[in-house]
């Protein structure tokens, strides 16, 4: 946990000794605003692409079936053809999740954001988007 967020929690539940039963929700509150505040979407994890999103989300999908290790990618379009969703899971497409992607249309071409669930994906990322 950073210690912004630490420190945050820690004034909280010590100015507010009585709100024990609280504290745990306060903290969780103060913990969901310290992720989306440090947020950066235009990090390593966001792509600029040439295709569309729904081409984008395919070639993902190719991708990540052609993987040497057993991976799925299940796609799932938001808001018409603007926007797809991909959950990359390990283990086939019953299996555990790994990382979602965000893509949207961009130009003439879309934007895939990256959301590892897990730290060090930057390989994974590569090895998705490549010829996309």
């Amino acid at each position: 946990m950073p210690p912004a967020i630490a420190a945050a929690y820690g004034a909280f539940v010590s100015a507010f000794p009585g709100l024990v039963a609280v504290a745990p929700f306060a903290g969780a509150a103060v913990i969901g605003l310290g992720v989306v505040a440090l947020h950066d979407p235009t990090g390593d994890l966001s792509h600029t692409l040439a295709g569309t999103p729904q081409a984008t989300a395919e070639c993902i999908q190719r991708n990540a079936a052609s993987q040497p290790t057993r991976i799925a990618a299940v796609i799932q379009p938001l808001f018409g053809n603007q926007a797809y969703s991909v959950v990359v899971k390990r283990g086939g497409i019953t299996g555990e999740p790994v990382m979602t992607v965000v893509i949207q249309e961009a130009g003439s071409g879309s934007t895939a954001e990256f959301r590892p669930l897990e730290p060090e994906q930057s390989d994974a990322v590569a090895r998705l988007i490549v010829g996309c």
